[in-house]
């Protein structure tokens, strides 16, 4: 325990350093739940860790609005590990774990940068500005940026649509999109036909669950 701290104490100044003298952004990628069932929720533990090199002089708040932190949004419109994940979080749900092959997260890098995505879609949010009180109450405002800034693709509401019913705000996205649905929902039904229905479940909620978080934040 002491020797992790240690390695995330040295790994934080690093980045304080990296950001406040060496003017050098650093990328923080979020690993799991994020990545695996489109939900958006940031780690208050990994904004502790990132002030585990703030002055004892300083407020959680000024150390952390210090760094500079802006929370980014991506959304494509098909993701290249889909299939993956689901098979995956299938297995676990199923055994209660899962072992990856050798290998396996260096060709799941690979297939995630060349994979085929579609439209994809960045957005910026504003910094973190705000003398936060505490980790969880700073994790809350990244993740309702992200939120508010995630641009929807056709393949989430398609998702959304066959788990849920349509409503005036799905409506409203639908409308706002310039795509082709005819060829994306044929690409989209392929993509999961052959799956299991356990499968297809899971990647249905991975692209459905960005348009429920922004519906929930709308209402």
């Amino acid at each position: 325990r002491r020797e992790k701290l240690t390695a995330l104490t040295k790994l934080s100044r690093y980045i304080r350093y990296s950001l406040i003298e060496d003017k050098s952004s650093v990328w923080i990628a979020q690993r799991e739940g994020r990545a695996k069932n489109g939900l958006d929720r940031t780690e208050p533990a990994l904004l502790k860790m990132l002030n585990l090199s703030k002055e004892k002089s300083q407020t959680f708040g000024t150390a952390l609005s210090e760094l500079n932190i802006v929370p980014v949004s991506i959304s494509y419109e098909f993701d290249p590990l889909d299939i993956d994940k689901s098979m995956e979080l299938a297995e676990k749900y199923k055994t209660g774990s899962y072992e990856k092959n050798e290998d396996e997260d260096f060709f799941s890098i690979y297939k995630g940068i060349v994979g085929r995505k579609g439209a994809v879609h960045i957005a910026f949010g504003d910094p973190l500005k705000i003398d936060f009180m505490s980790a969880d109450e700073a994790a809350l405002s990244i993740d309702q940026q992200i939120i508010r800034n995630y641009k929807p693709h056709a393949t989430n509401l398609l998702a959304y649509h066959k788990l849920h019913k349509s409503n005036d705000i799905t409506k409203e996205m639908a409308a706002k999109l310039q795509c082709d649905w005819t060829k994306i929902t044929d690409e989209f039904n392929k993509r999961i036909e052959a799956l299991d229905p356990v499968c297809q479940k899971i990647i249905l909620e991975m692209y459905a669950n960005p348009i429920l978080q922004n519906i929930d934040k709308k209402k």
